[in-house]
């Protein structure tokens, strides 16, 4: 049986970060934003994940201030040599799913998913930094999402996921991004979006009683989308 933890004990390690003014960046990795199930309180048992996100509600500016910084990538446009027929398959189930969807393109309330794996590096000394796994544009919202994939065994909590992808869309030059892919219009408006399975772990939490992780998206502006397995079709959730 994995250890448990008190609620005390779970702000200890977010104050810890607050106070040394550094790691916000990498907060969707630190292993209690996945911590899944309740506290050890006994007389008032909390999800890890709503004590996190009540506490980062009330600290909001660590989020959306400057502590996580931009990464000027020049060119977010980049070659995928395993598009090629005769390439590879790869062995990671969600960028299969990623180039599955990517394949596809249209999707009514998406949008055309128009590239995938978007490398967020300028350089091979940005370490921790990730790809983002689709971007999609909604032409007639002037849209552009950007998408964090998790597939439908992913057992990660929802406030990771939103933490991960709200990270990548800080760290985002969105001037540099629209001009990569010229068909994106300057005045778009980019937004972090996730990008989860109907009946995933992730869809629970968003659908059950997790009403500070759902502030907390709405808060960072963070818009869902949902996938039906059987037919890969995408539903934007309100």
């Amino acid at each position: 049986m994995p250890k448990k933890y008190s609620r005390q004990e779970t702000l200890s390690r977010l104050e810890t970060i607050k106070e040394e003014g550094k790691g916000i960046s990498s907060l969707y990795k630190k292993n209690f934003v996945n911590w899944s199930g309740t506290s050890m309180d006994k007389n008032n048992p909390e999800y890890y994940s709503e004590i996190i996100s009540e506490w980062l509600l009330k600290n909001i500016d660590i989020l959306v201030g400057n502590n996580i910084r931009q990464v000027s990538r020049e060119n977010y446009k980049v070659f995928h040599p395993e598009l090629d027929e005769n390439a590879p398959k790869t062995n990671r189930e969600e960028e299969r799913i990623a180039k599955e969807l990517h394949k596809e393109k249209f999707y009514k309330e998406l949008g055309e998913i128009f590239d995938y794996q978007v490398p967020l590096k300028k350089t091979q000394k940005d370490t921790g930094v990730g790809k983002i796994d689709l971007v999609a544009f909604n032409k007639g919202e002037n849209n552009v999402y950007l998408l964090e994939l998790k597939r439908r065994d992913n057992t990660e909590t929802l406030l990771r996921c939103v933490l991960e992808i709200y990270t990548y869309w800080k760290q985002l030059n969105e001037v540099n991004f629209k001009k990569s892919f010229d068909f994106l219009p300057e005045d778009a408006k980019v937004i972090p979006a996730i990008l989860i399975f109907k009946d995933s772990e992730q869809y629970k939490q968003y659908k059950s009683d997790h009403p500070n992780t759902r502030k907390l998206m709405k808060e960072l502006g963070i818009q869902t989308f949902v996938v039906t397995p059987s037919q890969y079709t995408i539903v934007k959730e309100n």
